[in-house]
């Protein structure tokens, strides 16, 4: 009777500690539309919030666009038909997004409905990649992508930024979806002929219309595809992508120019003498770890999950745990992409925020997987009869909810310093355009000048027609650029003797002050004087602007309310207007 018993089975109650602490079954993906709407929510706001963080966005791609609509604009040196490193095709896509918002009262509406599209393309393809995700590793780590791509404040700016490197970015966006497609298990073979032939459009329209450099990241994906398709086929598909995007392209290039021109070559070659110390290093140099620094505000927690993510999976390869996905080899080809990206880029002497911008997505992804492999690991390794083993799985699920809602919070702290301490540019011009479009002004020619601040000027999208932005001599001493003579074609192809490529100072770019209506500034505190403080100025508007130079780095990198701005110090963003002052009508 004893021995009877003790063979017994274990009774229901004494299995069921080890039972709880199994994991619960896969998730089904969520739907398209409840990752859409988030994303698309906090991308409109940032078109209506972000700054503009960069000069070459203004004054490369704004400004060009705009002489595209109204012939007249901001002229820099690579847009002379004597350089012609830049696309007029690029532009003229965005233009129809423009052109859709022209019958609306003012120009400047049409900046916005630039950022606006930008931001609801991006939110729709950052969503079907989430989703995409979920199906291709599990619905944890789909989770974990999104939650990274919707919070973070790389993605914030990057997502509506008008620069070729956010158009790459969005080609990255499609072709790792369709990527994803090609490797899915049970696909067939025309599906995934189908897929390939998607990603590696995707790539080349990125590369032959946005940024060329984009083909770096895509190596991966170039290798898996060889692998699969063969590289006759795969030679085949790349022709015809690149037909398709070359052809076009350089057809309106050229007819913008005057002369046969491929811009997208005409970059690479000129990028190449960066080799030199001529080239885009005439523009400054950072060391190897700028990056790294970048992607630390820009990411917070998700930068050492993304580092970390090859050790991760090394180190739980043989786990039980281990997630079915991660037995495909081309598995970590999908992951490699970003690490690509930030070694070549880090090797570059010459560096800028923007050109991570490609690799935002696949960091999200590496990261989440890290963070996914992890807790997966931690869990396998609880001894099943463990004792409080089902407590101890609810507080597994808590470690990465507890990382990604720190991450979380620490972008959106991130995202209130660049809005609340940079958005005065944005403020003061979208003010200056009320102003000077009705009452007194309303049919005045007008000169709006800015000195040391000439690289925060929004766009002409922000005067209205009546107004010309002009340069005074404040400090600066390299090249800028100069208006349009005429409007296009005749205007793009004149080749003006003031332009170089050596970043050199151009004393015809300059107005007198005293042919200055208005003047846009930053006043300092370190600023020896102070124009409103003269008889000849008076303050019209200003706004707040963080002075960072007199500022904690801690505080000037993060906004914490109530807490910041007992740290920071601010300078004033003023609009000077000539006195007497008049009403602004």
């Amino acid at each position: 009777m004893r021995r009877a018993l003790a063979a017994a089975p274990p009774s229901p109650r004494a299995a069921a500690p080890s039972d709880e602490k199994r994991p619960p079954r896969p998730r089904s993906p969520p739907p398209l539309a409840a990752l859409l709407a988030p994303l698309l929510l906090v991308r409109l706001a940032a078109a209506l919030l972000s700054p503009i963080a960069d000069c070459d966005e203004t004054f490369n791609y704004w400004e060009p666009m705009h002489f595209l609509l109204y012939g007249e604009g901001l002229q820099t040196w690579e847009y002379s038909p004597a350089y012609a490193l830049r696309s007029y095709a690029y532009l003229a896509l965005h233009a129809a997004a423009a052109r859709l918002a022209a019958p609306l009262v003012v120009r400047r509406a049409q900046f916005f409905a630039v950022r606006a599209a930008l931001g609801a393309l991006s939110a729709l393809l950052e969503a079907r990649f989430a989703r995409r995700v979920c199906v291709w590793a599990s619905t944890e780590v789909g989770e974990y992508t999104w939650l990274l791509l919707l919070s973070s404040a790389g993605m914030f700016h990057a997502a509506v930024a008008f620069l070729p490197s956010s158009f790459a970015m969005l080609a990255v966006l499609v072709a790792w979806t369709a990527w994803m497609d090609a490797a899915a298990p049970r696909a067939s073979a025309s599906l995934k002929a189908r897929a390939y032939a998607t990603a590696i459009f995707a790539i080349a329209g990125g590369c032959l219309i946005g940024w060329p450099f984009l083909c770096i990241a895509a190596v991966p994906l170039a290798l898996d595809a060889i692998i699969s398709l063969g590289p006759i086929k795969f030679a085949a598909i790349s022709m015809r992508a690149a037909a398709v995007f070359v052809l076009p392209s350089a057809a309106f290039d050229s007819y913008m120019y005057g002369k046969p021109v491929l811009a997208w070559l005409n970059i690479l070659l000129y990028n190449r003498s960066a080799a030199s110390g001529a080239g885009s290093q005439l523009y400054g140099v950072e060391p190897w770890y700028f990056y790294l620094i970048n992607l630390t505000l820009n990411f917070n927690l998700a930068l050492p999950a993304f580092l970390l993510a090859p050790l991760v999976l090394l180190a739980t390869r043989g786990a039980a745990a281990a997630s079915p996905w991660r037995r495909e080899a081309r598995s970590a080809a999908f992951l490699s992409g970003g690490f690509v990206w930030l070694g070549f880029y880090s090797a570059v002497p010459h560096k800028e925020e923007r050109f991570m911008s490609v690799c935002y997505p696949l960091l999200c992804l590496a990261a989440a997987v890290a963070v996914s492999e992890a807790r997966a690991w931690l869990s396998s390794r609880l001894p099943p009869a463990a004792p409080r083993a089902a407590a101890a799985w609810p507080r597994l699920w808590l470690l990465p909810a507890l990382a990604l809602s720190g991450s979380a919070c620490l972008s959106a702290a991130r995202i209130g310093a660049l809005v609340r301490y940079y958005a005065a540019p944005l403020q003061v011009y979208s003010e200056l355009h009320d102003a000077l479009s009705g009452g007194a002004y309303a049919n005045q020619r007008l000169v709006v000048c800015t000195g040391k601040e000439w690289y925060r000027f929004p766009s002409s999208f922000f005067l209205p027609p009546t107004a010309r932005l002009a340069f005074i001599r404040d400090g600066f001493d390299g090249l800028l650029p100069s208006h349009f003579t005429s409007p296009a074609p005749q205007g793009s192809r004149i080749v003006h003797s003031h332009f170089n490529d050596q970043n050199a100072d151009e004393p015809s770019a300059y107005e007198k002050e005293s042919n200055c209506d208005f003047i846009v500034d930053l006043e300092l505190a370190s600023d020896r004087t102070h124009r409103s403080a003269t008889p000849a100025w008076h303050v019209w508007t200003q706004h707040r602007f963080l002075d960072a130079s007199r500022s904690p780095s801690w505080s000037r990198a993060l906004y914490i309310p109530m807490i910041s701005d007992q740290y920071n110090t601010y300078a004033d963003y003023v609009v000077l207007g000539r006195k007497p002052r008049p009403s602004w009508g």
